[in-house]
């Protein structure tokens, strides 16, 4: 950050230095920060889809979806056959409820990608609006494809969670258990990620006593896992809690009628293997309180 401030001293309008602080602020939470850089940045170059994308995304977090709209609309003008910004779109339409729409970009998105193991970002986002418009079958074809092709994607396989079956979740996992890996630690992590989705699965279906089974497998795993020193994990808390604080920030600048609920959020943040989810849960079964979402920071 400082570098690319100290390069904008002698060239105000470097269009990369802009958008590399646009970015950095959106990653540290502040938005409003990044969405100024990105505007000056996109100013100075125009033709730009990657600084128009991300320019929308920021837009997208604060939830104003109208420029958000324009710019993604211009960026597809610039770039039609790039999936990037049709996943983005599909995430703009989600917001508006358009399903059908985001449905329909989604795959747009898909069927521009050139290789389906490297199509993680847009297989999530076709497979999310399956699920809005309760297409579990052919989310879970997809799923089914990318499977076979690359196993333990993150992402991916926490979308197993939203699929409404127990027929269609337990074929996902006879899928991946034809995989075999013969590298001792990536065979450790992708068993531990699995353990934790089927727990997930498991729960959502109702079936608690295997989520429970899968529970204690995946805690097990991963503790076996952790090779982290303790100095490392307080740095991931320190991490937490400035994200936390750029997103507290952001939220008191906003008047209080667009967020009426900001004065009664509570933020759970702590270093790994600590509870928090756990935590999550026991909060999240009050019939009076909705849980958000982990952060991956």
């Amino acid at each position: 950050e400082d570098i690319c401030v100290r390069l904008l001293r002698h060239y105000p309008e470097f269009a990369g230095a802009l958008h590399t602080l646009g970015i950095i602020c959106g990653q540290l939470g502040r938005t409003r920060d990044a969405i100024g850089y990105l505007t000056r940045a996109s100013a100075a170059n125009p033709r730009s889809w990657t600084t128009l994308s991300a320019l929308a995304n920021e837009y997208i977090n604060v939830g104003e979806i109208e420029p958000a709209a324009r710019i993604l609309a211009t960026a597809v003008a610039i770039k039609p056959d790039e999936p990037t910004i049709h996943v983005m779109l599909s995430t703009l339409q989600r917001h508006q409820r358009r399903y059908l729409e985001a449905y329909q970009s989604a795959k747009t998105a898909l069927e521009l990608s050139s290789d389906i193991e490297s199509s993680a970002v847009e297989i999530n986002a076709f497979i999310r609006t399956c699920v809005h418009l309760h297409r579990y079958e052919e989310a879970s074809e997809v799923l089914h494809k990318f499977i076979s092709k690359a196993p333990y994607t993150r992402e991916l396989l926490r979308r197993v969670v939203e699929l409404p079956t127990e027929n269609i979740t337990n074929s996902i996992f006879k899928e991946l258990e034809k995989t075999k890996i013969t590298d001792k630690s990536e065979k450790l992590k992708a068993s531990t990620e699995r353990s934790l989705i089927r727990s997930r699965a498991y729960n959502r279906l109702g079936e608690y006593e295997k989520s429970w089974k899968y529970s204690v497998r995946f805690n097990k795993l991963k503790l076996m896992s952790l090779d982290r020193k303790p100095r490392e994990s307080v740095r991931d808390a320190e991490n937490q809690l400035g994200w936390l604080r750029g997103r507290i920030d952001e939220i008191q600048k906003r008047p209080l009628r667009e967020h009426p609920d900001a004065l009664n959020s509570v933020f759970i943040f702590g270093l790994s293997r600590s509870g928090k989810t756990t935590l999550e849960y026991m909060l999240g079964s009050q019939p009076t309180v909705k849980m958000g979402y982990e952060t991956e920071s």
